[in-house]
């Protein structure tokens, strides 16, 4: 499953759905589409985490990026306008043409204020893009009808190391990703969540004060060590969702009642 696939699918097919005055029943049924189609997408371009040997057993990769699931807007949205296969191809052709970069890793090698963006993925502007996209392809606009395909297919076009086909078809109509969608118990990266409720599990166990802690070691995944989590100073709620420190220390003072 790939993450963060909602902030980039769920826009287009609200906006297409406002705009056709679809029932619910349609817009679940597009938002379904829409999350399974761009969380395959993704995950057949994109890796979190290269798989080795040796400690720590992964390799980050070089370019990573939540946004191509974007293209499942596409999807959803086509579905909610009705769309023939002829546009629905057309419109995908449009989208993965002005597709956004995966610009995630140079957002995790900042060491300084955070950009407030989803990781530097824009969604705002992938979720536009699905949009005019669709619309286009309605009005008889025209796209490559092979975006996906080939020695020159997207995956080259978005500089990705490959295109894993199996992940795009594999299960297909028995897994449905959409069942893996969760609500973040914390505004923060999910890396340092384990790192939360430990924190807040002890003081409500214990009893134990701010003022009695001396030291605070947290272990976890070796990608709490990027610099985007490393940094101490705090400027902006961006800043707070990835900072490490800031965020366990905010814990200590703030805990669950």
């Amino acid at each position: 499953m790939t993450p963060h696939v909602a902030p980039y699918v769920t826009s287009p097919c609200l906006s297409i759905a406002e705009h056709v005055n679809a029932s619910g029943k349609d817009l679940i049924l597009a938002l379904i589409l829409a999350h399974e189609i761009g969380g395959r997408i993704s995950a057949s371009l994109a890796e979190l985490k290269v798989l080795k040997e040796d400690p720590p057993y992964y390799e980050e990769p070089s370019r990573y990026t939540h946004a191509y699931s974007f293209l499942g807007g596409v999807a959803g949205a086509c579905k909610l306008l009705g769309l023939s296969d002829e546009n629905m191809t057309n419109a995908f052709g449009i989208a993965g043409a002005s597709a956004p970069v995966p610009a995630t890793m140079k957002v995790w090698k900042n060491l300084g204020p955070k950009v407030m963006v989803k990781y530097n993925a824009w969604s705002g502007w992938a979720s536009q893009l699905s949009t005019v996209a669709v619309l286009l392809a309605d009005k008889g606009f025209t796209g490559d009808p092979a975006i996906l395909d080939g020695e020159w297919g997207f995956w080259k076009i978005v500089g990705s190391p490959f295109f894993k086909v199996d992940k795009l078809f594999m299960g297909l109509g028995e897994i449905w990703h959409i069942g893996e969608v969760w609500f973040k118990p914390y505004p923060t990266c999910a890396l340092t969540h384990a790192g939360l409720e430990g924190i807040n599990n002890i003081l409500k166990e214990h009893d134990i004060k701010p003022n009695d802690i001396e030291e605070i070691l947290v272990k976890g995944d070796p990608l709490l060590l990027t610099p985007n989590r490393t940094g101490v100073e705090v400027k902006s709620f961006a800043d707070v969702q990835f900072a490490n420190a800031p965020i366990l220390l905010l814990e200590l003072t703030t805990p669950e009642s």
